[in-house]
């Protein structure tokens, strides 16, 4: 068996200025000339993305590794081409002829690399054979200056001449010892059913993502670089995997456009393969139903991807934005917003600076045309010829609940990032949340899934949330909404009927914020009765200061009945009846029982409060009612088919009580309430079993 081969991936952007060599550098590092289109070698000038990649020998345990480079174009006119090609790489090669040193298309694409949160780079000081030794010397103190302002690391500085080929040798070691580091490893394999594209200049390679954010199990992100159509082989896309997987055979989405497509074959580096994961740079053979259109700008995207045309983003000015005699933002103004290889139209509607007053601005943009973001994510904004800002995407979204001073708190502390930062904010958003108890899934707008679960699980550590029946929650809401219920109770409880019997846990839901799910509100109430707020007995709550009152109408009944009072007598009768009914079903609608013992449907709800308080009695999922013998038959049943099958289905717990499938499922939904079972993907679960 041939021993397996372990090929570590990275991909670089190429950047600097116009006719400072960067396509001739390419060309001498890997033998590629990566300017593909034929204008090009006409002009001898880049006007879009060109693409190579240099081989690594195997050094040690069988470990390959590949550079791929990203060469973007350098002059102006084509700055669009060149945010298309940097998107996501998180390192680069700065490429500045030392006779020239830094000039205005270097300036702007360093802006551009600090503003997509690129933190290091290599120089390669090119043109050294016609340069002096004082032009050499100044270009290198220059270029050093110039990324030190922009806050990017220089790994590494190396003189080279292509023409001469002197100091290529060492600029591949500098690339190999600083960026086989940063690779992604992949396992190199023989495909199976892959159909070879052999698409040539479209064999590209993969990334170093500039994007932190890590999930167990990342989607599928393909920014589009390039489409095509290849005589044979139909559509064809280059583009870089940023996250997730992608496989040969696999239906995935193109968007925005909602484009549906299926996975043909796939090449990297002119090599057929059949999967792919992140870090690879990808030519994908697509076959595309209903003759959707596919270009540069839109994604090979997974189901959780979400389309956006709103975003509150976080702006670093590198001068480009208008701002009044008073350093006020001039608003609206529009602006085009690169992301990914998309490029959009749109307003920046508003910026303001956040309170620390440290030059941190945030905005909210609005977009003409939608394009798939992720908070965290890096853009770009140009308004004008040459003015240029950009930065950290903080939310997908602008929630009308969210009101604007919730806003600028919360993306103060995404600005100022770190875990402690990330769960305050996730609090502020519960807190503010009109829903009061939310999931995760309701709130992916303002963070990236794992970092989202992070910041939960901090603030439920730290005693700011609480998590109930799979919800989240902030404790100063469940406070407030606790105070309600007591002032609410105090006031329904003056009610004579209330005053004996007390007031239905559903009917003070339904009368304070019915938003909240039954399972929310019993969590609230159960919490209210453990500090002793209120008394709660069965399905029905009271304040604690009709407690002695209870026991006097307690002791006056056991009284009355001493003496056969009449009355007493009577009442005792009806609920003998009542019991004598619900010994027969596993439960009944309340409104079927009072018809058969032939009273109205409020007087015998009024019976089986004092039932229920009495505990010969249970309501059933607030319109139902089974006595305690049945609830308990009924709990036995559910212990018996977990033990035998692992599972509880409605049909054999159906089945087991002999009933109809209504009664079934009111009884399951009181189990599920009362955290005796949990339903999961159409069966249950036993949570607790029979004491």
């Amino acid at each position: 068996m041939p021993p397996v081969i372990t090929t570590s991936y990275c991909t670089i952007a190429t950047a600097g200025h116009v006719d400072h060599g960067k396509t001739s550098l390419i060309k001498a590092l890997t033998g590629i000339n990566p300017d593909r289109l034929k204008e090009e070698q006409e002009r001898e000038m880049t006007t879009d993305l060109g693409f190579a990649h240099l081989d690594f020998e195997p050094r040690e345990n069988n470990n390959k590794f590949v550079l791929g480079f990203i060469d973007v174009p350098g002059h102006g006119k084509f700055l669009k081409n060149m945010l298309a090609g940097v998107g996501g790489i998180a390192s680069a090669l700065l490429v500045v002829a030392a006779d020239e040193g830094p000039m205005p298309q270097t300036l702007q694409h360093v802006k551009i690399l600090s503003l997509l949160g690129v933190q290091h780079c290599i120089v390669a000081l090119t043109k050294i054979d016609i340069a002096s030794e004082q032009e050499i010397a100044q270009a290198e103190s220059k270029v050093k200056a110039l990324l030190a302002q922009y806050d990017i690391e220089l790994l590494a500085l190396q003189p080279v001449s292509t023409v001469s080929s002197v100091g290529i040798e060492e600029l591949k070691n500098v690339l190999f010892t600083h960026l086989s580091g940063m690779a992604q490893d992949e396992v190199e394999y023989i495909p199976a059913a892959a159909e070879h594209l052999n698409v040539g200049d479209c064999e590209d390679a993969p990334v170093a993502s500039a994007d932190s954010t890590v999930t167990k199990k990342p989607s599928l992100y393909l920014p589009v670089d390039r489409a095509f159509t290849k005589s044979g082989y139909g559509l064809v896309v280059t583009g870089t995997l940023v996250e997730g997987q992608i496989a040969v055979g696999d239906q995935i989405a193109v968007e925005p456009g909602g484009v549906k497509a299926r996975v043909r074959g796939m090449e990297s580096f002119g090599k057929q393969v059949d999967k792919a994961t992140a870090g690879q740079r990808l030519a994908v053979n697509l076959a595309v139903k209903d003759g959707g259109a596919v270009a540069r700008g839109q994604c090979l995207a997974g189901d959780d991807r979400v389309v956006v045309q709103n975003l509150i983003v976080a702006i670093t000015d590198h001068g480009g934005l208008d701002f009044d005699e008073h350093k006020v933002a001039i608003s609206p103004q529009p602006v085009k917003l690169y992301h990914g290889t998309a490029e959009a139209k749109g307003t920046l509607r508003w910026l303001e600076k956040t309170k620390s007053d440290d030059g941190q601005m945030f905005g909210h943009i609005h977009l003409s045309e939608p394009i798939v973001a992720r908070p965290t994510n890096r853009y770009i904004v140009r308004y004008g010829d040459d003015g240029i800002a950009g930065g950290a995407i903080l939310m997908i979204d602008r929630p009308r609940w969210l009101t604007r001073q919730t806003l600028h708190d919360v993306s103060a502390l995404l600005i100022e990032g770190g875990a402690e930062a990330q769960q305050k904010a996730f609090t502020l958003v519960v807190a503010a949340h009109p829903l009061k108890a939310v999931n995760l899934s309701q709130l992916h707008w303002f963070l990236p899934f794992v970092q989202l679960q992070a910041a939960a699980e901090s603030a439920l550590a730290s005693g700011a949330v609480v998590s109930i029946a799979d919800l989240y929650m902030a404790v100063t809401t469940r406070e407030q909404i606790g105070e309600k219920i007591l002032v609410l109770l105090k006031t329904l409880m003056t009610n004579e009927d209330n005053g004996r019997f007390g007031v239905s846990i559903e009917t003070m839901r339904k009368k304070t914020f019915n938003t909240l799910t039954r399972p929310v509100m019993q969590a609230i109430v159960a919490d209210l009765s453990d500090k002793r707020l209120l008394s709660r007995q069965g399905d029905r709550i009271f304040t604690r200061d009709d407690e002695a009152e209870k026991e006097a109408l307690k002791a006056a009944n056991e009284a009355a009945a001493a003496a056969n009072d009449p009355a007493f007598v009577a009442a005792n009768r009806l609920r003998d009846s009542v019991m004598s009914i619900l010994n027969q079903h596993p439960c009944l609608e309340i409104d079927d029982l009072a018809k058969q013992v032939n009273i109205d449907g409020k007087r015998m709800r009024l019976v089986l409060g004092e039932m229920v308080k009495n505990k010969q009695v249970q309501i059933v999922d607030h319109d139902f009612v089974a006595s305690e013998g049945k609830l308990r038959a009924a709990h036995l049943l559910l212990s018996k088919l977990w033990l035998s099958k692992k599972e509880i289905s409605p049909s054999d717990f159906r089945e087991g009580l002999s009933t109809t499938r209504k009664y079934a499922m009111a009884l399951l939904s009181y189990f599920d309430e009362n955290n005796v079972t949990r339903r999961m993907a159409g069966t249950r679960v036993l949570l607790k079993p029979v004491e």
